[in-house]
């Protein structure tokens, strides 16, 4: 179940959603009609968790998600406008990388069987950017239900489905239907989709108003109450009428009784048949249902203890095998970094031409200068990896802490700037002469590193999604990360020099400070910084 009470939305001035309650039982689907703008994305997002309301509650099977985010969206299969999949990936290593962040039980063979339901088996190993758009949207679906998520919530989920493609929704819908999962799916053309539907809402001018379902038909000559109920899963439940919906077609067929009597449910009385588990018209017809049964919240409680939230190692080695999975595709941040990297150090070389003794002076300023530049055009590229497709509102949609997001991102960028300088350093040395393999050297340029990765996995997520990202990070970043530079460069020229490692010990201690304290100052804001 999924309730939201009182729940305000605002961009700006604009007010998208004004105080708006909603409920959706176990086994039933709401379908949430309005035009482009309404809100309904807004809305869906909201519930979701990617966007924060301004007001208001939202609890999903008794939890509460403003106390228990983690576990709240581990109960969440959310199916986006983006398909949030990498499209550098195949389809299996999408899937694996989904299962991991929610810990799917015996993954390979949950994979396997929804790729064959899906009618994908043989596109298991093709990268997501060969894919259809069909067969991408299928995916996208197949990550939606992959974790068995109790509430499903669909934004617009027929967008360019040929019947093929359409019909696989409609089943898969209807299968969780059945299986009492929660079903909340937005559209503005109503026709384009036939699902059991317990209630239809009209979101306009940011509240919900309530669609009228038929309470009643005339058959024979004798008015019968009719009881809304899921549609068995039997064959492929995709059957129904042809031809183009008229708006009392749409209205029938979205409760469940389809034109041509091929499932329709009818009782004399007001209660509905056989102890079903949906709602009489008056009821579906309502923005707010009564109170959840204390047995369904226990249930729902218990249900969300089966699947606790991933822990910070699991999550944190996910998110950097999936970035080193991209490289490994791609193959081009390593190679940028190299490229830029390698060229500063030539430009400087042969266009000074220093004595043994200023080399050893400016030598550590000049390799210092090779990693920002390059580092930051590294920090550009990952995170736009993640905003490509959506990757980024994935993660978040995860039930694993902000924090821990952060941290695999750090692992994956600090991961390359090493693999850079190693390359470097024997570079540095050939076109220098200068010994710079020295292990206080050295210890510096680790402790700088850190920092500047920690720096930079944070400005670029900060950055990601202003339009002049490119232009926005090296302004962000190098202001904070002077007190790493300057110490950096300082104590290297003094070790270059002959100095000792005594000498530098000052510069050695302001570095590790400056990691620890920027470290914990990210972990305890990031929470803030990937908010919506």
């Amino acid at each position: 179940m999924i309730r939201a009470e009182q729940l305000s939305k605002s961009y700006g001035r604009r007010l998208v959603l004004k105080n708006l309650d909603l409920q959706a039982y176990p086994g039933t689907c709401t379908v949430l009609l309005g035009a482009n703008g309404a809100g309904k994305t807004t809305l869906l997002r909201t519930l979701s968790g990617l966007s924060k309301p301004d007001t208001g509650s939202i609890t999903v099977n008794g939890l509460d998600q403003a106390v228990q985010p983690d576990l709240v969206r581990q109960q969440l299969g959310f199916f986006s406008h983006e398909t949030l999949l990498y499209s550098d990936l195949t389809v299996l290593q999408n899937l694996l990388f989904y299962s991991r962040l929610y810990q799917v039980p015996d993954p390979d063979t949950r994979i396997e069987t929804l790729l064959e339901q899906a009618g994908m088996t043989k596109r298991r190993d093709e990268p997501v950017r060969s894919l259809s758009h069909g067969f991408q949207q299928r995916l996208a679906l197949l990550r939606t239900i992959l974790h068995d998520p109790a509430v499903l919530l669909l934004d617009e989920p027929t967008r360019g489905l040929d019947r093929s493609a359409l019909a696989f929704l409609e089943q898969t819908l209807l299968d969780s239907a059945n299986s009492g999962k929660t079903i909340l799916l937005t559209t503005h053309q109503p026709g384009g989709l036939q699902l059991p539907t317990h209630k239809i809402l009209q979101l306009q001018d940011g509240t919900l108003h309530p669609e009228s379902l038929p309470s009643s038909r005339s058959v024979n000559g004798e008015e019968k109450n009719i009881a809304y109920r899921s549609r068995p899963s039997s064959g492929s439940g995709l059957a129904g009428t042809e031809g183009k919906d008229t708006p009392s077609d749409y209205k029938d067929r979205a409760s469940g009784i389809v034109v041509s009597g091929l499932e329709k449910e009818e009782i004399l009385s007001g209660q509905p048949a056989g102890g079903s588990t949906g709602t009489t018209g008056s009821k579906a017809s309502a923005g707010t249902d009564t109170e959840e049964p204390a047995a369904e919240q226990n249930t729902a409680a218990a249900s969300a203890s089966d699947h606790p939230p991933s822990n910070i190692w699991n999550t944190i080695a996910a998110i950097f095998r999936k970035d080193l999975a991209v490289e490994l595709r791609r193959r081009q941040l390593l190679a940028s970094l190299l490229i830029f990297s390698v060229l500063i150090l030539f430009i400087f070389h042969f266009s000074l031409e220093l004595l043994v003794k200023l080399r050893q002076e400016l030598f550590s300023g000049i390799l210092w200068t090779a990693v920002l530049f390059s580092g930051a055009i590294g920090f550009e590229y990952t995170m736009s990896v993640e905003d490509r497709a959506g990757g980024m509102d994935g993660l978040r949609l995860a039930p694993v802490r902000r924090p821990w997001i952060y941290l695999g991102k750090l692992l994956g960028n600090l991961f390359f700037l090493l693999l850079m300088e190693l390359v470097l350093i024997p570079v540095s040395v050939v076109l220098s002469g200068v010994d710079i393999v020295h292990p206080g050297f050295l210890l510096l340029l680790l402790l700088g590193t850190i920092g500047y990765a920690a720096a930079g996995t944070l400005f670029s997520v900060m950055s990601a999604r202003t339009r002049t990202r490119e232009l926005m990070l090296p302004l962000l970043l190098f202001p904070i990360v002077l007190p790493l530079v300057i110490p950096g460069v300082q104590a290297g020229s003094i070790l270059l020099a002959g100095g000792t490692l005594g000498a530098v010990q000052n510069w050695i201690n302001l570095l590790i400070g400056y990691d620890i304290l920027l470290l914990a100052t990210i972990l305890l804001l990031f929470d803030f910084v990937v908010e919506e």
